[in-house]
């Protein structure tokens, strides 16, 4: 908090702060459109278009550095 103006904080007592605050962290750890029906639906037809390929044909590429 310092860096953007604030008063110098320890770690400890911000936690507290945000406790105070009832602040919240992230509730899910995915994203709830994933569980639509549309998206399901959409993930069924494309698993069963995949099925039917030849998995040899498929070539992945990692675009991390190596």
């Amino acid at each position: 908090m310092a860096a953007i103006g604030g008063p110098a904080m320890s770690q400890t007592a911000l936690l507290r702060a945000v406790q105070a605050l009832d602040w919240r962290r992230k509730k899910s750890v995915h994203a709830a459109e994933r569980d639509a029906e549309r998206v399901r639906a959409l993930r069924a037809a494309f698993l069963e278009a995949v099925q039917s390929e030849d998995s040899t044909c498929f070539k992945f590429v990692d675009p991390a550095p190596t």
